[in-house]
């Protein structure tokens, strides 16, 4: 958790479904620095656990919290999934559950591809096999799961690349609710302006106003909402905090005095670390009754 944070810093700025704040203190400031931002990134991005190989087919989980926790939660997915990897285990080591995480860049969680080349799609597809059997044998009570938005998808079976991408989502979480595993997928982030952080800066540009874009084109194709809309089933839902980042016609760079991205499609870890008491409240909500 971070230390003592001032009042409506960051993400709690917008509280989803609340009333957003400002902290004057905040205002033109921007954490971290921009020109320091694209270093902001979770420690799974350093190396130590993510598969960033792309002939890397051998799924490398990390775990956090209590392996012994009465909870068990899995984060699984490309980059756009271990981006919150860190506000997530401070709140699996805060509540004793146990965490496990689950990465492979450029590799959604899916039982269909993007369109890859060769290697990176039989590596992608070996991996997403072995963590599929590795998610079904880890007892978990919840699995968190998220994807970027906006790629390219090369459906084989005739179909449209919306109906493709939807699809495989359907079929793997339908297998895992089967299973009586509960599957939360987050919605991916807005993507900013092209050079946002160029953009920020710009001599004269002001952080808290300056390079924002408009919620329209911000907000990519992103599979996940349609394929929890088409399998309607309680066991499959999704976490989405549009609404923090994005009014109802813009989306921000800078939010209560904290850098939003640190480049074209990633938060910075700060940011994502400012998201926590929403995941918080999200994750509690899904947990079975008595467990949380």
């Amino acid at each position: 958790m971070l230390e003592d944070p001032p009042e409506c810093f960051g993400a709690t700025a917008r509280p989803p479904h609340g009333v957003p704040c400002t902290n004057d203190d905040l205002v033109g400031e921007a954490t971290p620095a921009v020109d320091a931002a694209s270093a902001d990134i979770p420690e799974l991005f350093r190396g130590r656990c993510a598969d960033t190989d792309k002939t890397d087919s051998v799924p490398k989980p990390c775990s956090v919290g209590d392996p012994d926790g009465a909870v068990r939660i899995a984060l699984i997915g490309d980059s756009h999934a271990v981006q919150y990897s860190v506000v997530l285990a401070d709140i699996a080591v805060r509540n004793g559950w146990a965490l496990d995480t689950y990465s492979k860049g450029a590799c959604p969680f899916s039982d269909v591809r993007r369109a890859q080349d060769a290697v990176l799609h039989a590596a992608c597809t070996a991996w997403v096999e072995r963590a599929k059997e590795m998610i079904a044998d880890g007892g978990y009570d919840l699995v968190l799961t998220s994807q970027v938005s906006g790629v390219d998808w090369e459906p084989a079976d005739g179909s449209t690349a919306d109906e493709f991408a939807v699809g495989g989502l359907v079929s793997l979480w339908s297998w895992l609710a089967d299973q009586g595993v509960h599957v939360a997928a987050i919605a991916d982030v807005p993507r900013p302006r092209t050079g946002v952080l160029n953009c920020l800066q710009e001599p004269g540009h002001d952080v808290s106003t300056d390079c924002r874009t408009t919620r329209a084109e911000s907000l990519l194709y992103d599979p996940q909402p349609g394929a929890v809309a088409r399998l309607g089933r309680p066991e499959v839902t999704l976490i989405d905090f549009t609404d923090v980042y994005c009014d109802d016609d813009q989306c921000f760079p800078v939010l209560g005095g904290v850098t939003v991205y640190r480049d074209s499609n990633h938060l910075t870890d700060t940011f994502a670390r400012t998201l926590e008491p929403y995941f918080e409240a999200e994750l509690t909500g899904l947990l079975p009754a008595g467990r949380s």
